[in-house]
């Protein structure tokens, strides 16, 4: 089974776990096992390589053709950059944007590559900005790199994207509010 676990995550999860990487694993399947997995796309893509096309909620909301039509009309704008995210952040001034969505990225980046992303992020955004991304490890990236006075934690949020989040790869979904 193709969970996703890069090298970099494998050496946090083996860091921040008691048990090996194949404890790991049964633990992961174990989680997914507990889902509903007619609808569950994280599962279908990891074991059959493929959406479940025959169940509309078991492909991801962002590729469902009933969400792609109605996102053109949404008032939020939003920009896809084919860049590296440090080259985008660079390039940007202050200010720029409101919310970060960075999926597990910051998981597989040496510890100074991940203090560099969080400082241009606080550097280029809006005063009460969102950040979220999702990690493998259980431990707060923010509290390792001291950032918890500008990066204050939305446990009630970051909880209940954690219980709902489908694929069960991540220890936890981590939103947060930039502070200024």
């Amino acid at each position: 089974m193709a969970i996703g676990v890069n090298f970099a995550q494998r050496d946090r999860i083996l860091e921040s776990s008691r048990s090996g990487i194949v404890d790991f694993l049964v633990d992961h399947v174990k989680r997914v096992a507990t889902t509903d997995l007619a609808r569950n796309w994280f599962a279908w893509t990891a074991i059959a390589g493929h959406y479940n096309h025959d169940e509309p909620d078991a492909v991801p909301p962002y590729l469902r053709r009933d969400r792609h039509a109605r996102s053109f009309g949404a008032p939020t704008r939003t920009r896809f950059h084919r860049r590296n995210i440090f080259d985008v952040l660079r390039d940007a001034g202050p200010n720029t944007w409101s919310h970060y969505t960075l999926c597990d990225a910051p998981d597989w980046m040496p510890a100074p590559a991940q203090h560099k992303l969080f400082a241009e992020i606080l550097r280029t955004s809006r005063d009460g900005g969102i950040v979220m991304y999702r990690s493998v490890e259980p431990h707060s990236l923010i509290a390792r790199h001291g950032l918890e006075r500008r990066l204050q934690p939305l446990s009630a949020r970051s909880s209940a994207a954690a219980r709902l989040d489908r694929s069960r790869q991540y220890q936890g979904v981590n939103y947060y509010r930039i502070v200024h």
